[in-house]
């Protein structure tokens, strides 16, 4: 009778242990960290912990030298073609955004290894900002017309793009989740997915992180843009 419920016992076990996933290393590790890749001095991990120190400097706007040469090289260029920064009322729209990505059917802030390609806007009463991978470029704003609540148009002009046409359509406004349509001068609209930065701890972050050289970039999924502003 005992080696029956002896064996009862050990079935039961074999049981609950084949019906409960077991955790991966990177998830051993720890709870907030998923590692998409580890090796040698290279890893990319999505970090889920809101007070990860990766969303600091993502969301930097702070000028460096080299970013103040940048932005007075664009103010001069605008004072050669005569054209003044005026005041002008931005109402109804978050002043500072950063890039955003999607993998996986799922948005994510991107620490990048090259901060190059880290793209990063900031709007002010007197010109829209570019934080590109020359730097801080800035753009007067000609016109700014909010259309309803989730759309609203800028009409700009810079050093890198004398006429500019710019919609932003807000699509999550509770995640801050926005996208940054541009109309070149071709007629063929370009995309671009942003995040109001006072939202970014509400995702978690792929961080793509080296000590010693810079990696090739995590490559994300292609967001449909179309599809969700229904463009044909």
């Amino acid at each position: 009778m005992e080696c029956i419920w002896v064996k009862s016992i050990t079935y039961i076990l074999l049981v609950f242990s084949f019906t409960f996933p077991q955790k991966s290393q990177a998830q051993e590790k720890s709870t907030d960290t998923l590692f998409l890749l580890k090796k040698l001095d290279h890893s990319i991990f999505i970090e889920y912990s809101k007070k990860s120190k990766f969303y600091k400097y993502i969301s930097d706007f702070k000028f460096a030298k080299a970013d103040s040469e940048s932005y007075n090289n664009s103010l001069n260029f605008l004072k050669s073609k005569h054209v003044k920064l005026t005041k002008r009322k931005i109402t109804d729209l978050p002043k500072k955004w950063i890039a955003l990505k999607y993998f996986n059917k799922n948005f994510y802030t991107y620490y990048p290894s090259d901060f190059y390609s880290h793209f990063k806007v900031s709007i002010t009463d007197t010109a829209f900002i570019d934080f590109g991978g020359e730097g801080p470029t800035a753009n007067k704003i000609i016109d700014y017309k909010k259309i309803n609540g989730q759309t609203f148009s800028f009409s700009l002009t810079g050093l890198e793009r004398p006429k500019r046409k710019l919609t932003i359509h807000i699509i999550d406004k509770l995640k801050g989740i926005a996208i940054f349509e541009e109309l070149p001068e071709k007629n063929r609209s370009q995309y671009l997915l942003m995040i109001d930065v006072t939202k970014i701890r509400q995702l978690p972050i792929v961080v793509n992180y080296c000590k010693t050289q810079k990696q090739e970039e995590f490559e994300f999924d292609e967001f449909e843009y179309k599809k969700i502003l229904k463009v044909k």
